[in-house]
């Protein structure tokens, strides 16, 4: 302990450090009945104790409580003199978002004090961002501790409504005075354990513990009590239960006298001097005569085996009659002492009952005793106390090396032992107390006190768990995986600056390796106590005597990574995430649940904030918005001789459109709808508000229209169709005297069904899907795509905001993303997930599916946005896509995957080569391509050995202009953003304070519930960075080090929607791609039928778009033939006689959905014919004979699981096998796959049978 200066006033305890005490503090002290004085708390907290805590301890800070009195209490100088700006807290933050609290500390303590009568404890935890109030008097103090927060929001540093947590835990104060000790207790607590202790612990402080702290602080002070300082107005011995007594004779003291008899002597000596000060105690009895002579009865305690354990504190209970006197016992080098003076007339028996604690230690801790005492009398009454026989723990501390490929599951990895004289501290039930040890050669421990094999472990203690104090952040373990097991570990030089080489064997870092789940010691049988559940923590509670041996040690595991984290309890291995292309969320899964079809589960349970008063689902059922557009035509007026195109003149158009529920095709809208930040506003604002999108180009224009005392006003999401007509004009080239239809606007309101969409449908159905998740700006594609990357956009908004790739004639029309180029610019090396991974080497690959912007420019979309990852170097950590397929089928996805789709994009449907085929369902392009690489993406996830401990999370940049309902809500900046006057400051002066449209967010893994719809369980909904916020989390990495932004650290994680047994996972493994289980009526119609197979006949009815309104009345069935040029053609016909008869082959002879099958005429001179595509040149299908006959693939129109059999009378989509994704030349870049049957258009007399993308081109199976 530190020197504890002795002040002469109070003035002088305010204006010396916090080691001031003063005369009045020890009367105080010694008089337990007192309150503490908040130099005592200080004291208590910071000084007291052989190691002394400061007030910074472990990343805890202390503030003192004249500080936190002041600024409470003060004005506003007071404040900032204290803890405002120019005390503890600094200038003005949001200790809630802010990256980091002040001093990058962990927890803040608050002392509080109400009216001078009752102390209480205020903490604020980073993890968390929360506070919690710790009162012995609960609530008592909760006035006083809101005061303090309010306080604080009052000068900047909180947000309104912080409310603080009440933990149950706390035990209530038995008595009126112990509230100080209390404070100090848990302040203690919490600084030794770094982080929010737990109920067990809170519940380990009593009054009885308080009352031991108060002792112990005032024997800590005892030289200076008795001899620096001699008090004589103090009472030296209590007259109460509660009362305490420094030290008859002090441990320098026993040293230097020859023996305990001469120690007790003195101890007796200075005994009896106190007891002539003392008043005899009053007796109720005749027994009491104030002019006797007067009688001392000493009580002697002692521990019979010294060196191994000496008593803590004892207490003597002295009966007389029915009084009762306690006295708190003094200590006399190894014994302890007390006595009750009495003044009697005559001989009486006096009961005695002596305790000592630690009470765990001693086979009996307390004794009873009686002693007959006389008038004039001196009498001494001896207690010895046996303790238990020492208990030792014997462990062993091994590491385990990493896993060698081809290896046999069952062949156990090598076990090597820790280095030797590796540090490792084991600590007693959440803090309580310590014990250190040393490693030796083959990895047991040695004792730091006794330099004997293993550690003596106090009886009391229930749990242990080890710390290992040698390892830091920056330094790492190696060592050779080749030598002998059991061979002694060498670590590599820890100071050799050499760059991480992930590939390396063994490293471990602090807070990134951990034990084995299971268990994590490995106990000997005679210890195992059936559960094996200790995971970090070994329970020896039931343990009393040797825990392990030399011979058959405990054993400390600890793995090499790949080490398994969890998620809500279940152990995952691997997040695999999706990001696809501009989708919105009602445009896209508005109408997932509807009537009585409804969610069978909702995460959270109880929704917090604004979350709490939304809809189970909030999709497009019982909503009709209106959408107004207007634009100015261009027309001409009646012909004149003089003027032969007539005057111009010019129209006003005005419109009003509603949704469209079910989109007429596949390729809904055919135009590229706006998708950057000024057209975003007008789309959620409507015309009215933001007439002119330039105006969204400056803050200043800006705000006055779309925000309202600083906050952004609730948008009416209804300008989707008049910022629609400006996208089509653009993309399309239009003039103003081009009119544009009603049709053409209205696509931007087609809402898509879930049988349209039926494998992101029935993904989202078979496990989760979020309908309140926003994109992180909103804006497009680069802005999203580096908030799901690094939480932040460098100040970006728009795609165009860097320089961007040169444009030449082949790519400028496809309208694509642009990117930056070149590393010159600083803003562009972003710390990221990845970063944090690499600093905590933790695996992680970017897979890449193509070039953007595609030939002849071919950019890495990923390293141009991250130029940091070009080098050669970060090859094996961008691989292609086709390296993921291989990974997840061996099993050795990395711990982090995230999945670039190919990229397309272009102005319209009809731009021919200007239009770059993706598969990440981006306009304008077919869907059916982006529903088919995410069950491919889905079906590799699935089929992987590791399944089990896989999450796969499928989202969209940004809704790309496509429509929502849903208003976003405000958001906090990342702060990682460019400050204003930088020398790229924030585009557009948009400070990222609002989210952008809501778009499909899936969850999906073996413990997600079937039919799930999750929110975010806080005040803050999801957004792109809640992604990199849980895997963080996932993966063990204390906030402290993500640095990444207000955005991530208050980000809500979705860990916790993974709350399922994964008992029913098998059933729905195959059919989750698909709407299938949901088809009631299919399910109804073909009971009792038998399945197509390739005997069946058949007709081919023509459906088209089953979901216009009205539906189609005269279908066209295939029929014919008719001959040109030598070959015969199938044609179009109403007429059901006139229709062709098929069969429909496939290689088992059953028909299944997947299959790839024959279509042959069973009727007519055509028969043995089948439907055939051209290799080349024509689009029209023809009847072909031969060997080699074209395949089409079968599938039901809503489902996509291969092998359902198909029935007659089901309505399906026949894709011809040359144009599927493999069969097309370069992957299909600029072809779209999946061409379907379909038939000629129009009104010719001879429609002949034809095949195309983009349409729905359903046909019906007639038996």
């Amino acid at each position: 302990m530190g020197w504890i200066n002795i002040a002469e006033t109070e003035q002088q305890v305010r204006l010396a450090s916090s080691a001031t005490l003063t005369k009045s503090d020890l009367d105080v002290l010694c008089d337990p009945t007192q309150w503490m004085t908040d130099a005592l708390i200080n004291f208590g907290v910071k000084v007291y104790g052989d190691e002394p805590l400061g007030e910074l301890h472990d990343n805890v800070r202390w503030i003192d409580p004249a500080t936190v009195r002041l600024g409470k209490e003060g004005n506003a100088e007071a404040f900032d003199a204290s803890l405002g700006r120019d005390g503890v807290l600094g200038a003005p933050r949001n200790l809630i978002t802010a990256p980091q609290l002040p001093g990058d500390v962990n927890v803040i303590l608050f002392p509080v004090n109400k009216g001078d009568t009752h102390w209480s404890l205020l903490a604020f935890f980073k993890a968390g961002r929360s506070f919690v109030h710790y009162d012995s008097l609960h609530p008592a103090n909760n006035d006083a501790a809101q005061a303090l927060i309010d306080k604080l929001h009052a000068k900047g540093y909180l947000p309104e409504d912080v409310v603080f947590e009440s933990p149950v835990e706390v035990a209530r104060q038995e008595d009126g005075y112990n509230c100080g000790v209390y404070v100090v207790s848990f302040a203690r607590m919490i600084m030794n354990g770094g982080a929010r202790p737990g109920g067990d612990a809170l519940a380990t402080v009593t009054s009885d513990t308080c009352d031991l702290l108060r002792l112990q602080m005032l024997q800590s002070l005892q030289p200076l009590v008795s001899y620096e300082l001699p008090m004589p107005e103090h009472r030296p011995l209590p007259s109460s239960e509660t009362d305490y007594t420094p030290a008859l004779v002090t441990t320098d003291e026993a040293e230097q006298l020859e023996d305990q008899a001469e120690v007790r002597q003195v101890a007796v000596k200075r005994l009896k001097e106190c007891l002539a000060k003392e008043a005899p105690v009053k007796l109720n009895t005749t027994a009491q005569c104030e002019k006797a002579e007067v009688s001392n009865l000493i009580v002697v305690l002692r521990s019979d085996d010294i060196p191994v354990l000496n008593l803590k504190t004892a207490k003597v209970t002295f009966a007389i009659g029915s009084q009762r006197f306690t006295r708190t016992a003094a200590q006399a080098g190894e014994e302890w002492v007390t006595a009750l003076k009495l003044q009697i007339k005559s001989g009486i028996t006096v009961d005695v009952t002596a305790a000592v604690t630690p009470d765990l230690e001693f086979v009996a801790n307390q004794k009873q005793g009686a002693q007959d005492i006389g008038t004039g009398e001196e009498k001494t009454l001896e207690f010895t106390f046996t303790p238990k026989p020492p208990r030792r723990m014997f462990a062993k501390f091994v590491f385990s090396d990493p896993p060698k490929p081809g290896r046999d599951e069952e062949v156990q990895p090598t076990k090597r032992p820790f280095p030797a004289d590796f540090e490792v501290e084991l600590v007693f039930d959440e803090g309580q107390g310590n014990a250190m040890a040393a490693i030796r050669a083959d990895g047991q421990i040695v004792s730091a006190d006794d330099e004997q094999l293993g550690v003596q472990i106090p009886h009391a203690v229930k749990k242990i768990w080890p710390r290992f104090p040698g390892i830091s952040d920056d330094r790492v373990l190696q060592w050779e995986t080749d030598s002998e097991a059991d061979a002694p570990t060498t670590l590599v030089d820890p100071t050799a600056e050499e760059e991480v080489d992930q590939t390396r064997s063994g490293p471990v870092r602090k807070g990134r390796w951990g034990p084995t789940p299971d268990p994590d010691w490995v106990l000997p049988d005679q210890h195992k106590n059936g559960t094996e559940e200790f995971h970090q923590q070994v329970d020896v509670s039931e343990l009393a005597e040797t825990i392990g041996s030399e011979e058959a040690p405990l054993e400390y595991l600890l793995e090499n990574m790949p080490q398994t984290w969890h998620m809500n309890g279940h152990p995952i291995e691997h997040v695999v995430v999706l990001m696809l292309e501009n989708r919105g969320f009602d445009h896209f899964m508005g109408y997932l649940y509807e009537g009585s079809d409804k969610p069978s589960n909702s995460y959270p349970a109880s929704p917090k904030g604004k979350h709490a008063g939304l809809r189970t689902f909030e999709g497009m059922e019982g909503l009709n918005p209106e959408f107004p557009y207007e634009y100015e035509w261009e027309t001409r007026g009646p012909r004149s001789r003089s003027n032969p195109l007539g005057p111009k003149v010019k129209q006003t158009v005005r419109g009003r459109l509603r949704t469209r529920k079910g989109a007429r095709a596949c390729n809904m809208p055919r135009t590229n709808p706006h998708e950057d930040f000024i057209h975003i506003f007008q789309q959620m604002y409507g015309n009215d508000v933001v007439a002119n999108t330039a105006d969204m180009k400056t803050a200043a224009k800006r705000d006055p229209l779309v925000k309202s005392g600083g906050e952004y006003k609730r948008p009416a999401m209804t300008g989707y169709a008049h910022n629609f007509v400006d996208g089509i004009r653009h993309h399309r080239g239009y003039k103003n005297s081009v009119f544009i239809s009603e049709d053409m606007i209205s696509e931007i309101l087609d809402i898509y069904l879930p049988d349209q969409l039926p494998v992101m449908s029935g993904l989202a159905r078979h496990y989760a899907v979020s309908d309140l998740w926003f994109c992180s700006v909103p804006s497009q594609t680069n802005t999203n795509r580096a908030y799901w990357v690094a939480g932040s956009a460098a100040g970006e908004v728009t795609n165009a905001y860097y320089p961007a790739y040169p444009k030449v004639d082949k790519v400028k029309e496809l309208h694509a993303d642009q990117m930056p180029e070149g590393i010159a610019d600083k803003m562009l090396h972003r710390r990221n997930l990845f970063t944090v991974c690499d600093e905590n080497e933790i695996e992680w690959k970017y897979y890449w599916s193509s070039h953007w912007p595609p030939a002849p420019i071919k950019g890495n979309y990923f390293k141009a946005m991250f130029p940091q990852y070009g080098g050669k170097s970060f090859n094996k950590n961008v691989p292609l896509i086709a390296q993921f397929y291989t990974d997840a089928e061996n099993g050795t996805l990395p711990p982090v995957s995230y999945i670039e789709p190919i990229w397309g994009g272009g102005a319209h449907w009809d731009a021919g080569m200007m239009r770059a085929v993706g598969n990440e369902f981006h306009p304008v392009q077919d869907m059916t391509n982006g529903e088919f690489f995410v069950k491919k993406v889905y079906e590799a996830i699935a089929n992987s050995p590791k399944w089990d401990t896989t999450l796969l999370v499928i989202t969209f940049d940004e809704n790309g202009g496509t429509y929502d309902h849903f208003p976003p809500w405000a958001a906090v900046p990342s702060g990682r953003e460019p400050e204003p006057g930088a020398e790229k400051p924030l585009q557009f002066g948009f400070e990222f304070d609002c989210y952008g449209v809501r778009v499909p967010t899936l969850l999906i893994g073996k413990h997600i519930k079937p039919g799930t719809i999750f929110r975010s369980n806080t005040d803050v909904p999801l957004d792109h960075t809640s992604i990199i916020a849980t895997i963080l989390k996932w993966a063990q990495i204390p906030k402290s080090e993500w640095r990444l932004g207000d955005r991530v650290d208050g980000a809500p994680t979705f860990d916790e929607v993974l709350d399922g047994a994964g008992d029913d996972d098998e059933d729905r493994l195959a059919s989750a791609p698909g709407m299938l289980a949901f088809d009631a009526a299919r399910k109804s119609r073909i009971e009792g039928t038998k399945p197509l197979t390739s005997e069946d006949t058949i007709r081919l009815r023509y459906v088209g778009n089953k979901w216009t309104t009205p539906p189609p009345d005269a279908l066209d069935y295939i029929g014919g033939p008719t001959t040109s040029m030598n070959s015969w053609y199938p044609i179009c016909t109403q007429v059901k006689g006139d229709a062709l008869e098929f069969k429909i082959t496939s290689e088992s002879g059953e028909v299944k959905a997947g299959d790839k099958v024959v279509i042959e005429v069973t009727s007519g001179p055509a028969t043995g014919y089948s439907l055939a595509v051209p290799t080349k040149g024509a689009k029209t299908v023809y009847l072909y004979k031969g060997s080699n006959p074209s395949r089409w693939v079968i599938w039901l129109i809503n489902d996509r699981v291969e092998g359902v059999p198909i029935h007659a009378g089901d309505e399906v989509i026949l894709f011809a096998e040359c144009y599927l994704p493999e069969k097309l030349k370069g992957g299909g870049s600029y072809n779209d796959p999946y061409q379907r049957l379909t038939v000629e258009t129009g009104s010719a007399t001879t429609r002949y049978v034809k095949w195309r993308a983009g349409e729905w081109d359903i046909w019906k199976l007639e038996g």
